[in-house]
C-alpha cells in the first residue's frame, strides 16, 4: 500500500504543482522543495497530536465530520479559492487546519520551510495553507475506503517509515518545528530522498582504490561522505550499527567529525554528522 507521503507527493506533481506554484507566486522548483518539507512536517505534527488520547480523538472527530476525502476530487476548487456545496468549509480552511496541527509552532515552521526552499514567509504560509487540507482529505479518504482503524496508529507507522527511509529525518523535523537552526542544503537533500526526488549521484572519480587487510570494510574518513542528523537517544555506536551494521565502526564516524566532536560520548540531537562511505 502506498504511504501517505508517496500518495500526496504523486498528487502534487505535474499540472497540480504548476497550479500551486502560480497560487504561491513562486517557481516550480522552489515550490516542489517546499512541498517536500511541508508534507513530512504536517505528518509529524499530526502524529504528535495523535500521541495523546484526547488529541487522537479530536483528529478522529475532525476526519469523521469534515474530511471525507471528496476534496481530492476537486483540488482545483481549493487551488482557485472556490467553494463547493459538497465540501465542508472547514475542509477548505487551510489556516484553521494548520492552527490545529501546529498551534504555536506554525510561525517557525513556515519560516524554516521558506528559508530552506527559497520562498519568502508569505509564500511559505500560503503553500502550507494549500497543502494542509489535502493531507487531511487523504487521511479521511484512507480511513473510509481502507478501514484504516485508529488513525493514530496509521500516523505512527508513517512516521516510522519516514525514519526508515531517511534516517535522521525525525531530528530535522524537530529542528524545523522548534524554530531553531535553519535547515541546510544537506538536510534539504534528505527530504528530497524521502519523497523520491532524484538526487545527483556521488562522484568517486578522485577516490584512490586499494586497501590493506587490516582496514578492509572499514569506512575511511576521506572517502565520499553522507550526513546524518543526530536524534534523541543516539550514540556513535548506535549510529554505526544502524548505518554500517557494525557498532565497532563508531571510530570512523568520530574521526570524520573531529572538527565538531572532541568527546565521542558527547553528541546532541540536531547535530549533523558526516558519514564516511563504507
Amino acid at each position: 500500500m502506498p504511504t501517505l507521503l508517496d500518495s500526496l507527493s504523486s498528487l502534487l506533481q505535474g499540472d497540480t504543482l504548476s497550479q500551486v506554484s502560480r497560487q504561491v507566486g513562486a517557481d516550480e522548483g522552489a515550490t516542489s522543495n517546499a512541498i517536500a518539507m511541508a508534507l513530512p512536517v504536517l505528518v509529524a505534527g499530526l502524529a504528535r497530536n495523535a500521541s495523546t488520547s484526547s488529541g487522537a480523538q479530536s483528529l478522529e472527530d475532525a476526519l469523521d465530520g469534515d474530511h471525507d476525502g471528496s476534496l481530492l476530487d476537486s483540488i482545483s476548487s481549493l487551488l482557485n479559492g472556490q467553494s463547493t456545496e459538497q465540501i465542508s468549509p472547514r475542509a477548505l480552511n487551510g489556516g484553521g487546519i494548520l492552527e490545529k496541527i501546529l498551534g504555536g509552532r506554525r510561525a517557525p515552521v513556515e519560516q524554516n520551510i521558506g528559508k530552506a526552499s527559497g520562498l519568502n514567509l508569505q509564500q511559505a504560509g500560503k503553500l502550507m495553507a494549500l497543502v494542509a487540507p489535502l493531507v487531511m482529505a487523504y487521511l479521511g479518504r484512507r480511513k473510509r475506503e481502507q478501514s484504516a482503524g485508529r488513525i493514530g496508529s496509521v500516523l505512527q507507522d508513517e512516521q516510522a517509515d519516514m525514519e526508515r527511509r531517511a534516517p535522521g529525518v525525525g531530528g530535522i523535523l524537530e529542528q524545523i518545528m522548534g524554530g531553531g537552526q535553519s535547515v541546510d542544503e544537506n538536510q534539504m537533500q534528505i527530504f528530497g530522498g524521502l519523497l523520491g526526488r532524484k538526487k545527483s549521484r556521488p562522484d568517486f572519480s578522485d577516490v584512490q582504490s586499494g586497501s590493506s587487510s587490516g582496514t578492509a570494510g572499514v569506512p575511511h574518513p576521506t572517502a565520499q561522505l553522507r550526513t546524518y542528523t543526530v536524534v534523541s537517544g543516539d550514540s556513535l555506536s548506535k549510529i554505526a550499527q544502524r548505518e554500517y551494521g557494525m557498532a565497532s565502526k563508531w571510530q570512523a564516524i568520530f574521526d570524520a567529525n573531529r572538527d565538531q566532536i572532541s568527546d565521542p560520548d558527547m553528541i546532541h540531537p540536531g547535530q549533523v554528522l558526516k558519514l564516511p562511505a563504507a
